[in-house]
């Protein structure tokens, strides 16, 4: 922790050395803001996350949670094995190990007798947002092109509606460096998304951007900021004078009394300044509802070049909405009637009408028109903000299918328990806030018999007599590039290529010299192959980050450094004594003192 180790990490302390840890970059899933890391185990067990400093997302810092939130990787209340209920079984809770066939025969067979009955809209789903994008991406195409059912939602009822997440204009972190202003209408960013809320403060702070918090309590970023008070759910009326000063009426702006005051010193600090106006908009807190915070982000719209990042927490939220786990919506941000024929070719079928979202899917299951629910790395007994309707909800359902990792409340009320692996198990990929598309290693081996998500969909589709056809993670990447008009382009290939050969991914971001290959950071965005592929900031859907590597155009040191092509390792560095650097400057010494005019 510090340099000279009079303070150490105790999930690291005495388990290894550094030289016999293995490494493999990859990005932290805490929240969503998806920073990039050294993923670093020694005997199949990850003991140390190192910050890499990618200089569009995190400039390698890192979160107390992000660094050292990792263990529940390897808790023992891991669920290891499927397990299947029996009403014969001994024990109270009736679920008994089980093989994979077995299993995944009984998930199907009461999926399928729920569909036969009472058909698709019987069945919902929920959860989907801790995942990977391909995982996200096999269950919208199970759910919606086999089962065809539209009640599908990754986020439970405590963030924002997916029309207006995958609608927005979305920005990109670098653009709060150098922004018009900021503007931030969410809970405490220090809480929720802590390097975002340390990004902001340094473009505040350090580079003078100026700074609006619209909130109803002090948070982290309220003593940087010129505050306007907004008691919940009048969230649109505060931010009417700010919306007339950013477009140009800063007489109507600065007549709102105190607010008029302290607008009137934002305002002087936004002459001569340009860029986007960039609007961090989230969920203040579950207490309240989305629709004021919808209704300011509206108005701010207005404003032009006005962009926005969503703050939502869960690891791959804006993933599985970008991948179609959102009511009435497709893969690559597309409705059901604008994406019918494109994603049909692919699928055979998509649904008619649009679904349910969470909270609809826990009301209907409660109301008894809901008869099957699917369950994807969530607990709506302790995510979903009414705990009382999602209990009622669970204890209505025929039929509980839960895939994930922990036995939690839901689970020990399920029919069948589907084991997947989880972070740092499994390859693959995560979208974070931005939309910004970022590689996930496979670090260590998961014990027991635990199945990838993406996996436990296929085979769930196969015993629905729907072949996918997909066989690795680099098969379904690259039918997500062909399938989602978002992800055009971002094929297995492509993602490969990143790091590889970073030469063929077009422009640079930021304004590196051309001669320092371990200083260049690429970002790839849809819109064709890897050699087409262009930097844009506006309206692009899907970005790449090579993640290793990148160092801040202002100079920031690297934590992990990217070797060049046929060197050391990054993590392999030179001591930072050197033992035999003082016999050379003794030579140098001698050397200078035997020529002419030494001394």
């Amino acid at each position: 922790i510090c340099p000279v180790g009079a303070l150490t990490s105790s999930q690291y302390r005495f388990r290894a050395r550094p030289w016999d840890l293995s490494a493999a970059e990859s990005s932290c899933q805490a929240c969503a803001v998806g920073c990039r890391v050294s993923v670093e185990s020694t005997t199949n067990r990850v003991v140390r996350l190192l910050g890499v400093d990618s200089e569009p997302v995190n400039q390698g810092w890192l979160c107390d949670a992000g660094r050292y939130g990792f263990e529940w990787v390897h808790s023992g209340q891991r669920v290891r094995t499927p397990m299947v209920r029996d009403a014969k079984a001994a024990g109270a809770d009736g679920l008994t190990a089980a093989s994979w066939p077995v299993a995944l025969a009984a998930a199907a067979a009461g999926l399928e007798r729920v569909r036969d009955t009472h058909g698709p809209e019987a069945i919902a789903f929920l959860g989907g947002a801790r995942g990977t994008n391909e995982d996200a991406y096999t269950w919208c195409r199970l759910m919606k092109g086999v089962i065809g059912t539209d009640n599908t939602d990754a986020q439970l009822a405590d963030g924002l509606p997916a029309d207006v997440v995958l609608g927005l204009p979305r920005a990109v972190i670098g653009d709060l460096d150098r922004a018009k202003a900021i503007v931030v209408i969410a809970g405490d960013l220090r809480e929720e998304l802590p390097i975002l809320h340390l990004r902001i403060r340094r473009a505040a702070v350090d580079l003078g951007v100026p700074l609006v918090e619209v909130s109803a309590r002090t948070t982290g970023l309220s003593r940087d900021a010129t505050v306007l008070r907004a008691v919940p759910g009048e969230q649109a009326r505060a931010v009417e004078p700010l919306v007339s000063l950013l477009r140009g009426d800063e007489r109507r702006a600065t007549a709102a009394g105190r607010d008029g005051d302290m607008l009137a010193s934002f305002a002087a600090a936004l002459e001569g300044r340009d860029g986007p106006v960039v609007v961090v908009v989230g969920r203040p807190s579950v207490a309240e509802t989305a629709d004021a915070t919808v209704q300011a982000a509206a108005r701010l719209a207005q404003v032009p070049g006005t962009r926005f990042l969503s703050a939502l927490h869960r690891g791959n939220v804006h993933g599985a909405l970008d991948l179609g786990l959102a009511p009435g919506f497709l893969p690559g941000r597309v409705t059901l009637d604008a994406g019918r024929d494109h994603v049909g070719a692919t699928w055979g079928t998509v649904p008619e009408r649009r679904g349910l979202d969470a909270a609809g899917i826990l009301r209907a299951a409660a109301d008894g028109e809901v008869r099957a629910l699917v369950l994807l790395g969530c607990d709506p007994l302790g995510d979903f903000p009414d705990r009382r309707l999602a209990e009622r909800a669970i204890a209505n359902v025929e039929f509980l299918l839960v895939v994930g990792a922990f036995a939690e409340d839901a689970a020990e009320r399920a029919n069948v328990v589907l084991a997947a692996s989880v972070w740092s198990e499994h390859r693959g990929s995560g979208s974070n806030l931005e939309g910004r598309v970022q590689r996930l290693a496979a670090k260590i081996t998961a014990e027991g018999t635990t199945m990838a998500s993406w996996q436990i969909a296929c085979e769930l589709a196969a015993r629905f007599g729907s072949d996918f056809g997909l066989e690795t993670v680099e098969d379904v990447q690259n039918e997500i590039a062909a399938v989602a008009p978002a992800f055009a382009g971002v094929d297995a290939r492509l993602i490969r290529q990143v790091r590889t050969h970073p030469r063929r991914l077009g422009p640079l971001v930021g304004a590196h010299p051309p001669h320092d290959r371990r200083r260049r950071h690429r970002c790839v965005h849809r819109g064709g192959s890897a050699g087409a592929a262009h930097a844009s900031t506006t309206d692009a859907a899907t970005r790449m980050d090579s993640g290793i590597g990148a160092a801040g155009t202002d100079g920031t040191r690297q934590r992990v450094r990217s070797a060049p092509r046929g060197g050391p390792h990054p993590l392999r560095r030179r001591p930072a004594h050197d033992p035999f650097a003082v016999r050379r400057a003794s030579h140098r010494a001698g050397a200078l003192a035997r020529e002419p005019g030494g001394s």
